[in-house]
């Protein structure tokens, strides 16, 4: 993906010679006690907290240990408005009490026992707790020990040991590595560094921090929620694209998923997952997860009628071909037949629509693209030139159908035209070639008309620039150019455009 669409990806040049050794920040976590830093631990606990756990940490004054409170932190109560805006971590942090407590003493066990003890002793209603130690603990004994202690105090304990907190600092975020370095009193240490900033990157940035503060303001998206979760899903692309962490990237999708499932808007929902599932095969290679977002987008799309909702769901079948012929996933695990039947049941009553002449047209292109997929994956020769056949009378059926997306078939033939050659695909090519050169010459046409119109509005003759306006609508009623017929119906309904 990265060697055909480099414009998805990061474009800056990161130098990873200038950064501190992970062997040398867990020795410095190893002996936080002989130099007697036991504070500037609890302070760098404090900010990983704050960027993986929960924002709305309190600090606790007095002496070291917690002071009279008995914990290290705890949450803060925040309104549920500005709660549920946050990516990082639960929006059930802001309403509910959590406790905190960080140690860097070798003996944990005795240590979290007396901690949580501590806690329980304040009557306070905490939900849950977490424990932050320097030394390292074993999978077996945290889970032996967080089940025990959720036994004895009825509330979840959560145990961070050294193995988690190295994660989080070196993969899960390394963008805040001085953050922590600081907070550790860790001076002169060479880091890891952006050498130079693309120019895609600035762009994403600059759009990234502007929707981040616009999400975060409690005041906006009054009565259009709709907006707000478009505005997550964007941060989420647009942080998949500055290639953050993967927890950063999956939290802001999640975030998204969250605020949609209280929307309920079933064709928003299904861009979400399909994006997740998008993400986590071609940016992580998570093929496991990519199977589960695929039943979230099967699940969504069986409840639309509209074909370019199921292309999307196309669109990752596809993968889940390439999947099980790489031997990626297991055939039975990937379900791959049973998905195959039930896509295509979701195509063959649109395609029987005559009602939707446009919609009923995608639905036949992608029960072709899906026969002659599994043609070419089968080798069977004859059926995949029937299939190239088929489609050329597709591209011959869509000449009156504004609404039928030539260019999506465009595109997917010219990927294919590097692995496929035979006559019957050179037809296609050539018939999609003309298709394309008449709707892109209408679409210039279509700009000169709103050019003139322009002209008209500053000659004050605003009844002919409606004329003007009038002809480029026609020729925008295409589904290439629905974001220029958008723009002029704009311009003909307003005195400024």
């Amino acid at each position: 993906m990265r060697a055909r669409h480099p414009d998805l990806f990061s474009d800056s040049q990161i130098d990873d010679a200038l950064r501190l050794p992970k062997a040398v920040f867990e020795y410095h976590l190893d002996t936080l006690t002989s130099r007697k830093q036991e504070y500037q631990f609890e302070h760098f606990c404090r900010k990983l907290a704050e960027k993986e756990i929960c924002p709305n940490l309190r600090v606790q004054t007095g002496p070291t240990g917690g002071g009279d409170s008995k914990v290290d932190d705890e949450t803060y109560p925040v309104a549920e408005e500005i709660a549920e805006r946050w990516w990082i971590g639960s929006p059930s942090a802001g309403a509910e009490r959590w406790a905190f407590a960080f140690s860097a003493k070798k003996r944990w066990k005795p240590k979290v026992k007396t901690d949580v003890k501590n806690i329980l002793s304040t009557e306070r209603d905490y939900k849950r707790i977490y424990f932050f130690t320097n030394q390292f603990v074993r999978d077996k004994d945290r889970s032996a020990y967080e089940d025990a202690l959720l036994r004895d105090a009825g509330i979840p304990v959560h145990i961070m040991d050294r193995s988690w907190i190295v994660e989080k600092v070196y993969e899960a975020a390394p963008q805040h590595l001085g953050t922590y370095l600081a907070a550790l009193g860790i001076e002169d240490v060479p880091q890891e560094r952006k050498s130079r900033t693309g120019p895609r990157d600035t762009v994403r940035l600059e759009e990234l921090e502007q929707l981040d503060q616009q999400i975060a303001d409690p005041s906006r998206y009054q009565g259009a929620r709709y907006q707000l979760v478009e505005d997550c899903l964007r941060s989420a692309i647009l942080a998949r694209g500055l290639e953050r962490s993967r927890s950063e990237v999956e939290s802001r999708f999640a975030q998204a998923n969250r605020l949609a499932e209280r929307l309920d808007h079933n064709q928003q929902r299904l861009r979400i997952a399909y994006n997740r599932a998008w993400t986590a095969y071609w940016w992580y290679e998570d093929y496991a997860e990519f199977s589960e977002f695929y039943e979230d987008v099967e699940r969504y799309a069986q409840e639309s009628t509209v074909a370019s909702d199921i292309d999307l769901l196309l669109n990752l079948w596809m993968l889940l071909v390439s999947m099980a012929a790489e031997d990626h996933i297991e055939a039975q695990r990937g379900k791959f037949e049973g998905r195959s039947q039930l896509l295509s049941a979701m195509l063959e009553p649109m395609v029987a629509d005559s009602a939707r002449p446009n919609n009923a047209l995608q639905a036949r292109t992608s029960l072709i693209l899906m026969r002659t997929t599994q043609a070419l994956h089968s080798q069977r020769l004859d059926d995949v030139e029937n299939g190239w056949c088929d489609l050329a009378e597709v591209v011959d059926e869509s000449v009156g159908l504004g609404a039928y997306s030539v260019e999506r078939l465009f595109k997917l033939v010219g990927e294919l035209g590097e692995y496929v050659d035979s006559p019957a695909f050179d037809e296609l090519c050539d018939k999609l070639a003309d298709t394309m050169r008449e709707r892109r010459s209408d679409g210039e046409a279509g700009m000169a008309y709103v050019n003139r119109a322009k002209q008209k509005m500053r000659q004050e003759k605003p009844y002919e620039a409606i004329q003007w306006l009038g002809r480029a609508e026609e020729l925008f009623i295409k589904e290439e150019y629905r974001g220029q017929l958008v723009r002029t119906l704009l311009g003909a309904s307003s005195s400024r455009f």
